[in-house]
C-alpha cells in the first residue's frame, strides 16, 4: 500500500498486491528503500515455495517503487526486479546503496549482505551477477516464538550496521567496511549460481545495549540517538550512542499492543507499527506518555504554532530545556510568570520540553509538536 498525505486530512491511498505475493513476499518482515527507487522485502518463513524442504528458497526479494511496474503484469514471475536465496526466516531489512541491501538471516544466525548488481528486469530470474557476503563472527538469535522480528538500520555517514538481536535481548552493531574473507566456503547453500559467495569474519563489532528490554523489534537513528521499540511492553527506548555502553535516555510509552518497526519521517515524527492492532501509527502528543513525566506537567496548545504555556508541576527557579527529536538542546530557559514560550521561528515537528529541578533532583520530559 502506498500512502500520499500520511496523517493529513488529504491522506489517500493506493494498494496494491504482486501476483506473485505468495512467493517474492512471503510473510515479510521488513522493508528498506534505497535511494535509485528500488525497495527490497525480507520474509520471515523457512521456504518461499512453501514446499518444507531442506533446501529453503528464501531470502531478500528486489522490487521497483515505479507504479507502472511494481504489481503490474510481466511474465511467470510477477513483477519483482530480482530474488536471492540463502537466508530463511529473514527477520529484518536495511539499504546500504543502489541495490545492496542487509538481512538479519534468523536460520544461520548472522548479517549477510546481498548485492543485487543488476536486476533481470521484471518477472526474469537469472542470478548471476548476484554477490552475497555472509558476516557470522556474531551469532545473532531471532524472536523464539518467531513472532517479533529482529529489524536493521544503517547509518550511512557512519558505515555502521546497527542490528536488534531480538533473541539475545540486546543491538549490536558491525562496522560494514571491515573484516576479511574467510578461506572456508559458507556452510549454508548456495541454492543459485551468483557471482560470488563468501563468508566474512575479522569485522569489527560491538554491543550497543544489552538488557534493558523483553522483546525489541524495531531500530531507528536520528543523529547519535538511537531508538529501538520494544514489543512486549509497548515503549520505545531512546538511547545516547555517542558513546558505549549506550545511555537510556528515556522511555516513550506508546498505546500499541505489539509495537514492531519503527521510522523517523521528514518532519520528525516517530511512525511506529503496530502489529496485533494491524495498524501504521504516527505520534502524537496525545497518545504518549514518557518516563519520570508528573501528570501536573502541560504543555499547551499542542500542536502549537506561534506559542506555548507550561505550567503545573514547576516553579520559577527549575530549569527548561527545549529539546528536538535527536535529543539537541535547542534552547534554555526559565520561565516567566505567564510560563509562555515563544516557538513560532521552530520548525515544524517533534520536540520535548525537559524540566529540571535543583529542588527534587527530578527531570520530567513532554513531548510537543510544532505545526
Amino acid at each position: 500500500m502506498v500512502i500520499d498525505q500520511a496523517g493529513e486530512p488529504s491522506q489517500s491511498s493506493i494498494f496494491r498486491q504482486d501476483g506473485n505475493a505468495w512467493h517474492f513476499m512471503s510473510l515479510p518482515t521488513g522493508i528498506a528503500f534505497s535511494e535509485n527507487g528500488n525497495f527490497a522485502t525480507s520474509p520471515g518463513v523457512f521456504d518461499a515455495n512453501h514446499q518444507g524442504t531442506s533446501a529453503a528458497f528464501t531470502g531478500p526479494t528486489l522490487w521497483s517503487s515505479d507504479l507502472d511496474v511494481f504489481a503490474q503484469p510481466s511474465g511467470g514471475n510477477g513483477s519483482h526486479l530480482d530474488m536471492l536465496h540463502e537466508s530463511p526466516y529473514s527477520q529484518g531489512i536495511a539499504a546500504e546503496t543502489d541495490n545492496v541491501f542487509w538481512v538479519f538471516d534468523g536460520y544461520n544466525h548472522d548479517l549477510v549482505r546481498y548485492d543485487f548488481a543488476e536486476d533481470h528486469n521484471p518477472g526474469n530470474s537469472w542470478h548471476g551477477d548476484a554477490i552475497i557476503h555472509r558476516f557470522s563472527d556474531d551469532v545473532l538469535n531471532r524472536d523464539p516464538s518467531g513472532v517479533v522480528p529482529s529489524h536493521l538500520v544503517l547509518d550511512q555517514n557512519k558505515q555502521w550496521l546497527y542490528a536488534v538481536d531480538n533473541g539475545n535481548n540486546r543491538v549490536i552493531r558491525i562496522d560494514i567496511n571491515t573484516g576479511v574473507p574467510s578461506a572456508e566456503s559458507p556452510s549454508y547453500g548456495p541454492h543459485e549460481d551468483v557471482a560470488e559467495y563468501l563468508t566474512y569474519t575479522g569485522y569489527t563489532s560491538e554491543v550497543v545495549v544489552s538488557g534493558g528490554m523483553q522483546k525489541p523489534a524495531g531500530i531507528a537513528l536520528i543523529s547519535n540517538k538511537l531508538l529501538v521499540s520494544d514489543y512486549a511492553t509497548g515503549k520505545i527506548h531512546v538511547f545516547d550512542i555517542s558513546a558505549l555502553p549506550a545511555q537510556e535516555l528515556f522511555q516513550i510509552q506508546t498505546p500499541a499492543e505489539g509495537i514492531m518497526g519503527i521510522v523517523i519521517d521528514p518532519e520528525g515524527r516517530i511512525v511506529y507499527a503496530d502489529h496485533d492492532n494491524s495498524e501504521i501509527v504516527m505520534v502524537s502528543p496525545g497518545a504518549l506518555s514518557l518516563n519520570n513525566v508528573s501528570d501536573n506537567l502541560l504543555v499547551y496548545p499542542n500542536p502549537a504554532h506561534n506559542y506555548v504555556k507550561l505550567t503545573g508541576n514547576i516553579s520559577s527557579s527549575d530549569q527548561v530545556t527545549l529539546l528536538d527529536i535527536s535529543g539537541r538542546v535547542i534552547s534554555q530557559f526559565s520561565l516567566s510568570a505567564e510560563g509562555l514560550i515563544v516557538v513560532s521561528s521552530l520548525s515544524p515537528g517533534m520536540y520535548f520540553f525537559r524540566v529540571s529541578s535543583d529542588s527534587s533532583g527530578l527531570n520530567q520530559v513532554i513531548p510537543w509538536v510544532k505545526n
